[in-house]
C-alpha cells in the first residue's frame, strides 16, 4: 500500500457509500424502466470508481484503464438501449 493519508480516503469511502445507498434507494423507488437503466448505471459507475480507488491506494494502474474500458462499454451499452427504446416507440406511433 503506497502512503496516503488517512482522512482523504475515508471521505472517498464515506460519499461513495452514501451515493451507493442513494442510487439503490432509486434503483428500487422509480417504476419507469427508463429511471431504472439510469440508476442502474450510476450504481455500476460508483462500483467502478470504487475499483479505481482501490487501484490507487494499492498502485495497480492496470485495474484503472479497465475501469475506463468498462466505463465506455456500459456508457455505449446503455446508448443502444436508449436508441432500441427510440426506435420502438416510433413504430408504435404510426
Amino acid at each position: 500500500m503506497t502512503h496516503f493519508s488517512i482522512l482523504p480516503l475515508y471521505t472517498a469511502i464515506s460519499i461513495l457509500a452514501l451515493a451507493t445507498l442513494i442510487a439503490l434507494a432509486s434503483l428500487v423507488k422509480f417504476d419507469s424502466v427508463l429511471l431504472k437503466l439510469v440508476a442502474l448505471e450510476v450504481l455500476t459507475n460508483i462500483l467502478l470508481a470504487g475499483v479505481a480507488l482501490w487501484a490507487l491506494v494499492f498502485a495497480k494502474p492496470v485495474f484503472i484503464d479497465l475501469c475506463l474500458t468498462l466505463a465506455l462499454i456500459m456508457f455505449l451499452g446503455v446508448v443502444a438501449y436508449f436508441q432500441h427504446l427510440s426506435d420502438d416507440d416510433k413504430e408504435t406511433s404510426q
